[in-house]
C-alpha cells in the first residue's frame, strides 16, 4: 500500500488550527518587571515633589552671608570669600553640635576589660575578660541649628531649556519660595583693619522680631602694623561663626541650662566633643588629652555651667579613660559628673576604682549606687558580684549576683561570673585534693557548667562562656572541649586563652602537630605570655622533644613564671 504525503501534511495542516501560541514567558517577565520599575520611580518622584511643595510653604527662617565690606582693610582681601568661609565655618560648627548617631558620640559597645575573678587557681590573673560597662547614658542634646540647609542642595539641581532660554530649575525652586513670604535673611559683615587690630563684624536683624539685633566682634589686637596674614583671618572668622552660632541656637533654645553664659565656654566645649569624635575614629590617646584640656579649660572659663553639654563630656571622657586604663583621670571626671549625676557618676567611680584596685572603695560607691536606685539597678548588682568575688567572698558574690538575675534574668555577664565563681572553687577542690578536674564528683563543677550554659543560652557567640565550658570539660572530654574552643575562636579569633587551650585538648587526643600549632598562635595573640611558653613546654615534653621544651620553660622564667 503507498503512503500517502499529501494526506498526512492536511492532517497536521488542519490540527494546527486548534493549536494555541506557546507564551513567551521571558517576555511576560521583562513586562512585569518595567511595570513594577516605572511605579517606583513615580513614587520616588511623587516623593520628592511632595518634599519640595512641604518645604516651599513652610515658614522657617534661612540665612545667609552677605559679601563683607572692607573698611581699611587691604584690597586683596574679598568679601564673597570671606562670606564663603564663615557660611563654611557656621556649617562645621552646626555640625559639631549635632546629636546625630549616638554610636558618634559614646563609646562603641567598648567593655571594662576586668582582670581575674580570684588569683592563681585558674590564671586569670593574666586573663582580659570583657565585660559591657551598662552605664545609663546621658541624654545627649543637638545644638546650634540642624542640618545644612536644603537650599544649597535645590540650587545645584540642573536647568531646562524653553525656545533657547536656559531657565535653572533650583533657582526657579529657590524663587517660589521667595514668593511665600519666606526670604533668606541676611547677616551683614564688615572688616577693619587699623594698624596693629584687626575687627570683623557681624549684624543680624531678626525679621520676626525687628526690635530683636544681633551684633557681633571677633578682634585681633596684636598684629604687626597692617600685617595681617590669612591664618589671623580664619581665626577671627572662626570666632565670628562660634559667636553667631552660639547666639542665634540660644535665643532658640527651649531650654536655657543647654547653652553656657559664654560663648567662648560654648566654643571650648564642642571643640572638645570634636577632638572625642577624633579620637572614636583613630583611638589615639592625644586626642583623648586634648579633648579633657578644652572641657578644663570651658570650666575655668564658667565653673558653675552644669548643662548638657558639660554633662555629657564628663561622662564620654570618664568612660574613655577608663577603657584606656588610665583610672585618676577617670575618677576625676566621674568625681565631677557625681555634683550633677549622683548615680552615674558613683557608678563610674565604682569601676574606675576596681580597676586601679582598689576594691574598698569600689564596693563603697557601688553601694552608693544601689542606695541611690534599689527599684531597678540589676547592674550595680552585677557590679558589686564582681568586686565582693575579687575579694574571695564568694557567698556574698552569689547572693549579689543572683539579685542582678531577679532584676534582669538575661544579664548574660551576671551568669557568667557566677559560673566563674563555681569554676574558682572547683579548682580550690582539686588543688586541696590533687586531683584532676575530672576525677571531681562537684556540685560546683556542675553549678559552673549549668551558668555558663545559661550565658551561651542568652548569647550563644559569648566566647568566654565557650571557652570557660571547655575548660571545665577539658580532661574529662577533650574531644568536646576541643568542639567548645573552635566555637570560642570562630567567635572571637583573638582569645588567645581558647588557642592555648585547644591546644591542651590536642594533645590530649594525641594530635601533636596540630596542638604545637595552636599554642604557637596564643603565642603570637598574646604577645608572649609567660603561661603558654609554660605550656607549651609541657606539650613538648611529653612528645619527648625535651631541648624545645627547655628552651620554652626558660623563656617562661624569663617573663616572670
Amino acid at each position: 500500500m503507498e503512503f500517502n504525503w499529501s494526506r498526512v501534511s492536511a492532517w497536521i495542516k488542519d490540527r494546527t488550527l486548534y493549536f494555541h501560541p506557546i507564551p513567551n514567558k521571558l517576555e511576560e517577565l521583562e513586562k512585569f518587571l518595567y511595570s513594577i520599575l516605572k511605579i517606583v520611580l513615580v513614587l520616588i518622584i511623587l516623593y520628592y515633589i511632595l518634599s519640595i511643595f512641604y518645604w516651599t510653604f513652610d515658614q522657617e527662617t534661612n540665612l545667609y552671608i552677605e559679601p563683607f565690606r572692607t573698611n581699611g582693610a587691604s584690597q586683596s582681601i574679598d568679601g564673597s570669600v570671606m562670606a564663603a568661609m564663615l557660611q563654611n565655618q557656621m556649617q562645621n560648627i552646626r555640625e559639631m553640635g549635632r546629636s546625630g548617631d549616638r554610636k558618634s558620640l559614646e563609646l562603641p559597645t567598648e567593655p571594662m576589660r576586668i582582670v581575674s575573678v580570684s588569683g592563681y587557681k585558674t590564671n586569670y590573673n593574666v586573663m582580659d575578660i570583657a565585660i559591657p560597662l551598662n552605664l545609663t547614658p546621658l541624654e545627649d542634646v543637638s545644638v546650634a541649628g540642624g542640618q545644612k540647609d536644603l537650599e544649597d542642595s535645590l540650587a545645584q539641581l540642573g536647568s531646562i531649556n524653553i525656545e533657547g532660554t536656559s531657565i535653572s530649575i533650583g533657582q526657579l525652586i529657590l524663587s517660589m519660595k521667595e514668593l511665600r513670604g519666606n526670604r533668606p535673611e541676611p547677616i551683614s559683615c564688615s572688616i577693619q583693619n587699623f594698624g596693629s587690630i584687626m575687627s570683623i563684624t557681624g549684624i543680624y536683624q531678626d525679621v520676626k522680631d525687628t526690635k530683636k539685633v544681633f551684633a557681633w566682634e571677633a578682634r585681633n589686637s596684636s598684629l604687626k602694623q597692617n600685617n595681617a596674614t590669612n591664618e589671623h583671618i580664619i581665626l577671627l572668622i572662626e570666632d565670628l561663626a562660634f559667636q553667631i552660632t552660639y547666639s542665634l541656637g540660644k535665643s532658640k533654645s527651649k531650654t536655657n541650662e543647654t547653652y553656657p553664659q559664654n560663648w567662648l565656654t560654648f566654643k571650648r566645649l564642642l571643640q572638645s566633643r570634636e577632638a572625642y569624635k577624633t579620637y572614636l575614629e583613630n583611638g589615639r590617646l592625644e586626642y583623648l588629652n586634648k579633648s579633657m584640656d578644652l572641657l578644663s579649660s570651658a570650666y575655668l572659663l564658667e565653673p558653675h555651667y552644669e548643662g548638657s553639654l558639660r554633662r555629657i563630656m564628663l561622662y564620654n571622657l570618664g568612660l574613655a579613660y577608663l577603657s584606656e586604663k588610665e583610672y585618676t583621670k577617670s575618677m576625676e571626671l566621674f568625681e565631677n559628673l557625681s555634683v550633677l549625676e549622683p548615680e552615674i557618676g558613683y557608678y563610674g567611680l565604682a569601676l574606675a576604682y576596681y580597676g586601679d584596685k582598689d576594691l574598698e572603695k569600689a564596693l563603697n560607691y557601688v553601694n552608693t549606687v544601689i542606695v541611690l536606685n534599689s527599684e531597678k539597678n540589676d547592674n550595680a548588682w552585677m557590679i558589686k558580684g564582681l568586686i565582693l568575688a575579687s575579694r574571695e567572698d564568694y557567698a556574698n558574690a552569689i547572693r549579689s549576683l543572683d539579685k542582678a538575675i531577679d532584676q534582669n534574668p538575661k544579664l548574660e555577664w551576671a551568669w557568667f561570673l557566677k559560673g566563674m565563681i563555681s569554676f574558682e572553687q572547683v579548682m580550690d577542690e582539686s588543688i586541696k585534693m590533687g586531683t584532676e578536674l575530672k576525677t571531681l564528683d562537684s556540685i560546683n563543677m556542675n553549678q559552673a557548667i549549668f551558668n555558663f550554659d545559661k550565658t551561651i543560652e542568652i548569647n550563644q557567640n559569648n566566647s568566654w562562656a565557650l571557652f570557660s565550658k571547655g575548660r571545665i570539660l577539658r580532661d574529662e572530654d577533650p574531644q568536646q572541649s576541643l568542639e567548645l574552643f573552635n566555637k570560642a575562636i570562630a567567635f572571637d579569633p583573638g582569645n588567645a586563652f581558647a588557642w592555648n587551650e585547644r591546644g591542651n585538648s590536642l594533645l590530649a587526643l594525641k594530635r601533636y602537630d596540630e596542638a604545637i600549632e595552636s599554642k604557637d598562635i596564643a603565642l603570637d595573640i598574646s604577645n608572649n605570655k609567660y603561661n603558654f611558653w609554660w605550656d607549651k613546654g609541657i606539650l613538648l615534653n611529653k612528645m619527648e622533644r625535651y631541648e624545645e621544651a627547655r628552651e620554652c620553660f626558660e623563656r617562661a622564667y624569663e617573663l616572670g613564671a
